[in-house]
């Protein structure tokens, strides 16, 4: 099993895209428990097999199999009580993990910071989109992502 692994993986190994935050930003909620994108401006070297494109989507370009999407981020919110859940959408679809839902935190206070982080592995086909969301459970709330960071590599 390890053989074909690794073997897969170096027909292949110049696929992939690391991404960041490139500064804090906020995300407003407007109807809660819907996903959004996530707002704000990444850096995204190294990227191969992968461009970016309107939505803010990053596309593959490269070839089809399966990919890990490995992300950290800390977030806070502007109110008490708050549920954060950062997600990924391919083709706008949310991914779930199981399809019991995705990774989030509870903040107890206004301007609280947690940090957690979410892995998910998914096929993806050449023009399929991946796109960074974030949702909270109130209308209204406000989200700030302060730090992100994103690898989205082949699996095998």
């Amino acid at each position: 099993m390890a053989d074909c692994c690794r073997t897969s993986y170096k027909s292949s190994p110049d696929i992939g895209v690391y991404a960041a935050l490139s500064a804090s930003t906020d995300t407003t909620i407007t109807t809660g428990e819907t996903f959004y994108a996530m707002a704000g401006t990444f850096t995204n070297t190294p990227m191969s097999g992968f461009e970016l494109i309107a939505g803010p989507y990053i596309q593959l370009t490269g070839r089809s199999g399966y990919y890990e999407i490995d992300w950290h981020a800390s977030v806070s919110g502007d109110s008490n009580s708050m549920e954060v859940h950062i997600g990924m959408a391919k083709n706008d679809e949310t991914l779930t993990i199981a399809g019991e839902g995705t990774v989030g935190t509870f903040l107890k206070t206004s301007g609280e910071v947690q940090g957690f982080s979410g892995t998910r592995v998914v096929w993806l086909e050449p023009g399929d989109t991946i796109q960074i969301q974030v949702t909270a459970d109130d209308d209204g709330d406000v989200v700030t992502v302060k730090h992100f960071t994103t690898t989205i590599s082949r699996f095998f």
